[in-house]
């Protein structure tokens, strides 16, 4: 099934519907019609997790191919371009949330995801819930829960992964940035680093093993490092093989292998951010 990035949403849009999308402030790059020439317009997003029209959801954010019939809960939804892409990819039902700067999520708030929402004529649901809050007795359980990029930011991570587990019917998929800096992955270690980069909602940074660990603790018992870049990785945490099998089918990703850190890679990163970009003398 081809990714929502390289689909080409019906409808050209306007002037008026052109200059609307650029005065919302835009994390995710979402294809949402088409310009004057035939060319896809992709909402002007601030991050880029992979090239346009290619697989990246499924090959760094491991969702499956197909999703037909699956419900999905889009944790820390933002834009909801991950909600949007399981829509496409045939879920019956999925349900964004997410809350606002001021209780500690995204800056943008609704306006982007509204947009897209509408020029899309998506059949996505929102809610405006934080990760604490999800309970199966408020919300039900979903087959397949994302929580992309939020954990670092939560000052409670177990208490965040007991609650997205708890409304996990079959996998949870948690893309995160990694406690890079320690060379072995496989310790199952979590460092409190707030304010880390710069970014003052920065807070808990797990290694792989750490994740899979915290996970496990919160019941679900069976994992998959789906990515593993470095400084970031995704690892979709799964009730039991069953369960990992009935999200999957026949495509169950393969365990990546732990990439080994080198300790001083974040200081030589720091560094060249603080001297603009220039590199730093590496010691023996």
């Amino acid at each position: 099934m081809a990714s929502l990035l390289s689909a080409v949403p019906p409808g050209e849009l306007d002037v008026a519907t052109l200059a609307e999308m650029h005065r919302i402030r835009w994390w995710h790059r979402i294809p949402v019609g088409v310009d004057s020439d035939g060319r896809t317009v992709y909402t002007p997003g601030e991050v880029r997790h992979g090239p346009d029209g290619g697989d990246w959801p499924t090959t760094r954010f491991g969702l499956p191919t197909d999703l037909s019939g699956k419900t999905v809960l889009d944790i820390g939804a933002w834009d909801g371009f991950f909600s949007f892409e399981a829509e496409r990819r045939g879920a019956s039902r999925v349900l964004a949330v997410d809350v606002s700067q001021e209780r500690g999520g995204n800056w943008g708030g609704t306006r982007g995801f509204n947009f897209a929402h509408r020029l899309l004529a998506s059949r996505v649901e929102f809610q405006p819930i934080s990760i604490y809050d999800l309970t199966p007795e408020t919300l039900g359980q979903f087959d397949l829960v994302f929580c992309f990029g939020v954990l670092y930011h939560v000052k409670d991570p177990l208490r965040a992964i007991e609650a997205m587990a708890s409304v996990t019917r079959h996998v949870a998929l948690t893309e995160t940035a990694a406690w890079e800096n320690v060379r072995d992955q496989r310790q199952p270690l979590w460092a409190f680093r707030p304010g880390f980069d710069g970014d003052p909602t920065n807070y808990w940074y797990p290694t792989c093993a750490g994740m899979e660990a915290a996970a496990r603790f919160a019941g679900l018992d069976a994992s998959r490092l789906v990515h593993d870049s470095g400084s970031r990785f995704t690892l979709a945490s799964a009730r039991s093989e069953d369960s990992l099998t009935l999200a999957y089918g026949t495509d169950v990703p393969s365990a990546a292998p732990f990439r080994p850190r080198d300790p001083n890679a974040i200081g030589h990163r720091i560094a060249r951010r603080l001297l603009g970009g220039r590199g730093v003398a590496k010691s023996d």
